[in-house]
């Protein structure tokens, strides 16, 4: 196969956008340059879903910004299938379906989309880290929740209590002349 060749079945591909491997565009440690790696193995440590479970596609990016916009798929679009992840418990999941109920499509799947740079990894690690934040906030316990207002038993008690110190004051009036 030509150069040529092999070029234009790469750009075709990059039009649609879609990856042939699910792990394609996943940032490996030996991407990028020495000093981002310390910051993408920390981030790394930090997942919580494995990358073979991720499915990242990059799309072109919307809204303003020249000719480049409409070259460039930097758009970064993760998908994620939460019942077939195998990191999580059946109560975990259920959980963090409900915290990513409004970004999950009707198969199941979560879907994030992330278009804030103009750099296609930059956007990627973006997605992944608001996944993993996402999925860290759904997992949280609850806080058990403090009443602020009072029971319906304080309220009536407090006004039985106020009922009984007027009759009190009222019997510590005069009578009243009607005949004045």
């Amino acid at each position: 196969m030509s150069n040529f060749e092999n070029m234009s079945l790469l750009s075709d591909k990059a039009k649609e956008g879609v990856s042939e491997n699910r792990n394609e565009g996943l940032l490996e440690e030996n991407d990028c340059s020495e000093d981002n790696d310390n910051k993408l193995t920390a981030v790394r440590k930090e997942d919580m879903v494995s990358d073979n479970e991720l499915e990242i596609r990059f799309v072109r990016s919307g809204g303003p910004g020249g000719q480049n916009v409409n070259k460039v798929n930097t758009k970064a679009e993760l998908h994620w299938v939460v019942d077939e992840s195998k990191s999580f418990t059946d109560e975990e999941k259920e959980k963090i379906k409900e915290y990513f109920k409004n970004s999950m499509s009707q198969e199941g799947e979560i879907i994030l989309r992330c278009s804030e740079t103009r750099s296609a990894l930059e956007n990627q690690k973006r997605v992944v880290e608001r996944l993993n934040e996402g999925i860290k906030k759904a997992l949280q316990p609850n806080k058990p929740r403090i009443p602020t207002q009072p029971s319906n038993f304080e309220k009536a008690k407090r006004l039985e209590e106020k009922k009984k110190v007027s009759y009190k004051k009222q019997l510590r009036r005069k009578p009243f002349d009607y005949e004045d």
